[in-house]
Parts: C-alpha cells; structure tokens; sequence
C-alpha cells in the first residue's frame, strides 16, 4: 500500500524544528498532551493523549522506537503500538509501519518531509492507514502553530 506524505515549509531554522520533534517539550508542545523522549538509536517515543501520560496508568497513544538519528537531518521512528489512534484489533496493523522524518535546509528556513510507511494490504491495514491521514494533518497543524510559523 503506498505510503502517507506530508511536506510543509517553516520559516524556522532546521534546530528549531529538530527539537520540536526530538525533545519532550517540544513534542508535548504539539503531538500530545505528555511523551516521553529518549533521542538515540533504540530509543523509545512513547506519547499518551492525558497530560499525566504513564503516571496515570493510560494507555500511549503512539509506541515509537527511533531506527536512524542524523541530527538536525533524519528521524526514522518505527510504530510498536498505536492504540490511541486506531484501536482494539488493528493495533497490530500499525505495529510495524515507519516514520520517517526529514529536514531540508530551504531559502525561507526548513522544508519537513513525513512519510509515514509499510501498512499492509488488509481491509484493518487500509482502515489504519485511512485512520492516520487526517491524524498527521492534525498534528502537523499543531506543530505549525506550536512553532508559530
């Protein structure tokens, strides 16, 4: 199934942007309402939709482990678990889809690049896929604002 694309310009510098995607703060600032951030090859992204995230015992929303770190450069993240975006069984369907991230330098200041791949062909894999679209849109949203550009 072909992949999700999203491309967005800001008028940012790529370090501004980096750490609005690499740090807790700044992902809390605009993917959800508390993560948990450990930037390096191994690395887990965990994201929950309550600001009291693990404390309170919920759920993450996203389950991300970082495959590639190429500071202020590539964030590659693979899905380990999606259950506040897609749900009871087709969680799985998420499992296994990747993330990845790029930062071009551009005149203005940084141009963003998200591919979000490796859905299967199920009728659940097509459901999550269908799901996330207007889930990135969402987010990407938030972080223009978040960022103010």
């Amino acid at each position: 199934m072909r992949p999700l694309r999203y491309e967005m310009d800001l008028e940012l510098a790529r370090d501004e942007v980096w750490d609005a995607w690499t740090t807790r703060e700044g992902v809390a600032s605009w993917w959800c309402a508390h993560a948990s951030v450990d930037p390096v090859v191994g690395g887990r992204f965990v994201l929950w939709g309550d600001a009291d995230g693990a404390d309170s015992g919920s759920e993450p929303a996203l389950d991300l482990r970082v495959m590639t770190i190429d500071s202020p450069r590539l964030l590659v993240l693979g899905c380990e678990g999606a259950a506040g975006v897609t749900g009871g069984r087709r969680e799985r369907e998420a499992a296994g889809t990747r993330l990845d991230v790029t930062l071009y330098p551009s005149l203005g200041g940084t141009r963003l690049e998200i591919v979000h791949s490796g859905f299967g062909e199920s009728a659940d894999a097509l459901w999550v896929r269908r799901r996330f679209e207007p889930y990135w849109w969402g987010a990407l949203e938030g972080l223009r604002a978040a960022l103010g550009s």
